[in-house]
């Protein structure tokens, strides 16, 4: 089950290419060249059942680690958004980067984050939890988190000085160290982080359905920037509490 009661995400892929109902977490694909990689919807603004894409935001996402708590003064740019309202749709996009959702049955909470390499790094996806912990009083063992798809070792790479920290995250994550270029897994990275965190291994869904497939490798599942370059579309994960 994607999420627990009480929660609504949705699904659904578009932006310049047909249709195609794809993996869970439930995703919307915006236009090319969308600038921002973060979003949310007003009670004006709802999002169907998992029809239509949410409404972009102003805010600016900086490949970081901040998080905008919903309700708080919005940053000038933040990776993760955090809510416990009712009525309103959060998203986070991705390109090959990893859309987050975060949801807590019992606090009735929950968040997103744009996951890059570097937010990755930086821990944009614990510090999500973390604001969900200090804002709403959830508990670590009640938080679930899904992975929305992302770009796969097979297909990403970075310069080696960039790649040992992963390796000195965990070796697994990366395939090739003696290469200028090695493969990197940021969604190993990801998960390792949040099970160091706290989180429950058993509420990481990472695999459901399409979820561990590459964007770059499946054109007719998922967009990708890697593959496709600057005509690109996007990937977004949302999610709502129901009223």
């Amino acid at each position: 089950m994607l999420a627990p009661r009480g929660f609504v995400p949705a699904q659904e892929r578009r932006g310049g290419r047909q249709s195609v109902q794809s993996a869970q977490p439930k995703v919307t694909c915006g236009k090319a060249g969308t600038k921002n990689s973060l979003g949310c919807a007003s009670d004006g603004q709802k999002v169907p059942k998992g029809r239509e894409k949410p409404v972009q935001v102003s805010g600016q996402t900086d490949h970081a680690n901040d998080v905008w708590i919903m309700g708080r003064k919005e940053p000038e740019s933040y990776d993760g958004i955090t809510t416990n309202q009712r009525g309103v749709t959060i998203a986070a996009l991705g390109a090959d980067c990893i859309p987050i959702v975060f949801a807590d049955p019992v606090k009735k909470a929950c968040g997103v984050a744009h996951s890059g390499w570097r937010g990755t790094l930086l821990g944009i996806a614990t510090a999500t939890v973390n604001a969900m912990v200090a804002e709403y009083g959830c508990s670590l063992e009640d938080i679930i988190v899904v992975l929305g798809p992302s770009v796969g070792p097979c297909c990403f790479t970075l310069p080696r000085e960039s790649a040992k920290a992963f390796h000195n995250l965990d070796p697994g994550c990366v395939q090739r160290l003696d290469s200028p270029n090695p493969h990197v897994d940021i969604r190993k990275a990801t998960r390792i982080l949040l099970e160091r965190g706290g989180i429950l291994p058993q509420n990481i869904q990472d695999q459901n359905q399409d979820l561990s497939l590459c964007t770059s490798c499946h054109p007719d599942k998922f967009f990708s920037h890697i593959r496709d370059g600057l005509n690109f579309g996007t990937q977004i994960g949302f999610i709502s509490i129901r009223e």
